[in-house]
């Protein structure tokens, strides 16, 4: 009779462990972060000595991102003033929206094309 106890003990204590091992491989993994594209101005604020404070990403949109302050959001505050497209990272933190700089590089102001461009004339006939 003991050994019954036993047997049934340990068989039901295997399958409350296989559940809790199954509840675990079957938690949601957490997502990577997503690295996505964004164009926008710079701009640096500096303190009286010179140094920097903060630097942000303004889009066409007026959407304002802050640069995480790390080694390339530093490199990004070399462009003050300069249009650029960013792969990075966002995260919202005190309601307010962060970047995490990957890799950046200027843009040009892009021309807008004309609606009716001038015809190329045709050459005369030989």
């Amino acid at each position: 009779m003991i050994r019954k106890f036993v047997v049934v003990l340990g068989v039901a204590a295997a399958f409350m462990a296989a559940n809790v091992f199954a509840a675990d491989a079957n938690a949601p993994k957490p997502k990577k972060p997503e690295t996505v594209r964004l164009e926008g101005t710079v701009s640096v604020t500096k303190d009286s000595n010179d140094v920097v404070t903060s630097i942000k990403l303004t889009t066409a949109r007026k959407t304002v991102y802050y640069v995480t302050l790390d080694e390339k959001g530093k490199e990004l505050g070399g462009l003050n003033g300069k249009e650029v497209e960013v792969r990075c990272v966002i995260t919202e933190k005190d309601n307010q929206k962060w970047i995490t700089v990957h890799e950046f590089r200027l843009v040009g102001k892009r021309e807008t094309p004309l609606a009716n461009p001038k015809p190329k004339p045709i050459p005369p006939k030989k």
